[in-house]
């Protein structure tokens, strides 16, 4: 992604509100929460006046489209929240997590108008001034945290979790993925095939076609070719299933990137934002090539989405985990630098990650997580995945586990094996030496596996068990009954 950053967050003193909710469990703490809530709600709504007038006089403005839509999102995430804790006397731990994951969500979104307009504002200072100027007015930084009411959120976050020796188990097998597909009634299934043998030649066709506000999956069944178009599952549409014939058969691809004019959003082969999507046997593709610079193959915000053998392929920037919590089985990708990054709640299991051969000069950091504050709960977790070569990739080219991209960036890679030379540093520094960050290793092998050599930064660290545990999906999600329905496979805990 684009160096352009912005620490854009919801304030943290919202955050410290809803943990001392969950301390307190009073009537006060609530409408404190609510107050601090309104408040901001109010600070954003002087964004969204703003953008709507720079939009109408500069129409033609790809960042501020993009910027006025993640706005927008946002400000309805947060109203949703509002609504949410109107009438309620206190919080358990599910509620807690659940605002925090929205919170976090809503947060990320803010950020994407910071780090676009940045990326667009090339000869556009004196447009975009005044609109900055109010962003930053609504950003407030973490170091606002209290280390109080951090631990409070610790607790909170883990408290019905707390590790209790090793969580095994195999969820499902890939059968059980094909007997989901075909308990999906025939009602619920329509057809794509470039031959015409569908009801649809496009998948934005069949996309168009699916029902808006669906309670139960809804399947896109996509036969054998390569598709070339961009293609977006809006909020509207949950529980769609894109199902392919094979991830080396059935493919979307496209080539939008950075040096073709697109901002990094807008340059996405296939974009979900609609919650409780899954995708099987579908590869996703941008063939911009490494001098396209930010060209994204998939941009996944969407709400407890599941991913099993697809294939991203790209080279930066490929795969934008953007926001919530998502899950990656028995996929391959492949890419540059970056091309694993965003801010969501993502698990990558059983996958083969395939580093390419970047332009001269370039190295390879693998991830790029965005979290800003300590306290959040967005983080990646890369477990029991194999990391490669990719054909053509040249020895010489260095390669790391990752650079954080967030001022508070967690990541864990647990037990994984290295085909390719990790170097010794095992990270690489975005600005300066960061010093909240959390980024663990356990278990792994391989090249490079070895932590002797790696940066002295607070944070990078050799992760006991317990501490492996809780960037497990037992933790990390909560909740598992979203990817247990689903039916792709998932492992709990460690193994």
């Amino acid at each position: 992604m684009a160096s352009y950053k912005l620490h854009f967050t919801i304030p943290f003193f919202v955050f410290l509100f809803i943990n001392s909710m969950v301390a307190r469990g009073d009537k006060v703490a609530l409408l404190e929460s609510q107050r601090a809530l309104s408040h901001h709600i109010q600070k954003i709504s002087r964004v969204q006046y703003l953008l709507a007038n720079l939009t109408k006089e500069y129409t033609k403005d790809k960042s501020l489209k993009v910027c006025s839509e993640v706005v927008n999102e946002g400000y309805r995430l947060l109203g949703n929240v509002q609504r949410r804790m109107e009438g309620l006397t206190q919080y358990d731990s599910d509620t807690s997590s659940s605002i925090q994951t929205t919170f976090s969500a809503a947060s990320t979104y803010l950020r994407t108008c910071s780090q676009t307009l940045k990326e667009g504002r090339k000869g556009k200072a004196h447009q975009y001034g005044s609109l900055l100027h109010h962003i930053e007015d609504v950003a407030v930084d973490c170091s606002l945290e209290n280390v109080t009411m951090g631990a409070l959120q610790e607790a909170t976050n883990f408290k019905k979790n707390a590790y209790q020796g090793s969580s095994y188990g195999l969820i499902h097998s890939g059968n059980d993925v094909l007997s989901t597909i075909d308990m999906i009634p025939l009602s619920r299934r329509i057809y794509v095939a470039q031959d015409g043998s569908g009801q649809f030649t496009t998948i934005s066709e069949a996309i168009a076609a699916a029902p808006a506000g669906a309670n139960d999956y809804f399947m896109i069944r996509i036969r054998p070719g390569r598709y070339n178009e961009n293609v977006v599952v809006p909020p509207e549409k949950p529980f769609l299933v894109f199902a392919g014939s094979g991830k080396h058969v059935t493919v979307i691809t496209s080539n939008r990137s950075h040096a073709s004019g697109y901002n990094t959003w807008d340059s996405a082969t296939a974009m979900i934002l609609g919650s409780n999507f899954a995708a099987y046997d579908i590869a996703f593709e941008n063939s911009a090539g490494p001098q396209g610079g930010q060209a994204v193959a998939l941009l996944c915000s969407a709400n407890q989405a599941a991913f099993y053998r697809c294939s991203f392929r790209g080279y930066q920037d490929t795969l934008y985990a953007h926001a919530y919590l998502q899950f990656y089985r028995d996929c391959d990708i492949y890419g540059t630098i970056d091309f694993i990054f965003g801010d969501a709640t993502a698990i990558f299991q059983y996958c083969h990650i395939h580093v390419e051969q970047p332009l001269p000069g370039q190295s390879n950091p693998i991830v790029a997580q965005q979290r800003q504050c300590p306290n959040g709960k967005t983080g990646f977790t890369i477990q029991n995945c194999i990391i490669y070569p990719a054909v053509g990739f040249h020895t010489s080219t260095q390669t790391y586990l990752g650079r954080p991209w967030g001022r508070s960036t967690r990541v864990a890679f647990i037990s994984n094996q290295f085909n390719v030379m990790i170097q010794p540093p095992g990270w690489l520094s975005w600005n300066g030496i960061p010093s909240q960050v959390y980024l663990g290793e356990f278990n792994n092998t391989g090249l490079g596996a070895s932590m002797t050599g790696r940066v002295a930064w607070p944070g990078v660290k050799s992760l006991t068990q317990a501490e492996a545990y809780n960037m497990t999906a037992d933790v990390m999600f909560g909740d598992l009954s979203w990817l247990h329905k689903s039916r792709v496979p998932y492992l709990r805990g460690l193994q």
